[in-house]
């Protein structure tokens, strides 16, 4: 009930303030606050850097849900990674040292793993995540270094926009590539 009264008078709030009591009235303006800087913090950060190494994470795989018809084998797990941040191009700064975790079927061989350059960083809010997954943020896209970096989703949605490159994106639409020079970042 509370909530439903904070969502229909922010929709109206200068006309009908005077309906709220004071400590109501704060209290929507307090959890409006507390949203929108959660909403901000949990946003991606696109960094460049280098993976150094990646670990066994014990934990349940969030696998795709099975029709009852279909006998569907999940080979996913968790991978922790080693990066250390170089640059952060958008998003909340990070540097130095970090580590991740992403979904994969296996792990990369180490000369692969080391030609990845370009990762999009989720930070974990949960405190009970980040102590099973021994990570303080989720990979949800990465790019090995080329002369362009390719990622599954356009720039834009990580903070990344066409002023700062030029976007390429594939005909493909099951499989759409975003490939993206940027220049004068990665010397």
């Amino acid at each position: 009930m509370f909530w439903i009264k904070c969502f229909r008078m922010s929709l109206a709030l200068p006309l009908a303030s005077h309906r709220l009591d004071k400590p109501m009235r704060i209290a929507c303006a307090i959890l409006f606050l507390l949203f929108a800087s959660a909403s901000r913090a949990a946003s991606p950060s696109v960094v460049l850097g280098d993976a150094t190494g990646q670990f066994a994470i014990e934990a349940e795989v969030p696998c795709p849900q099975r029709d009852k018809d279909e006998e569907t084998i999940c080979m996913d797990a968790w991978v922790g990674w080693n990066i250390t941040v170089r640059k952060t191009l958008s998003g909340a700064p990070i540097m130095g040292r970090i580590r991740a975790a992403r979904v994969q079927h296996t792990y990369y061989a180490k000369s692969y793993l080391k030609s990845f350059r370009l990762f999009v960083l989720h930070p974990i809010e949960s405190p009970e995540m980040r102590k099973l997954l021994s990570a303080d943020y989720l990979i949800s896209d990465l790019s090995p270094k080329h002369s362009m970096y390719c990622t599954r989703h356009e720039p834009a949605t990580f903070g990344l926009h066409d002023d700062e490159m030029n976007v390429h994106t594939s005909p493909d639409v099951d499989s759409p590539s975003h490939c993206f020079e940027l220049t004068g970042v990665d010397k």
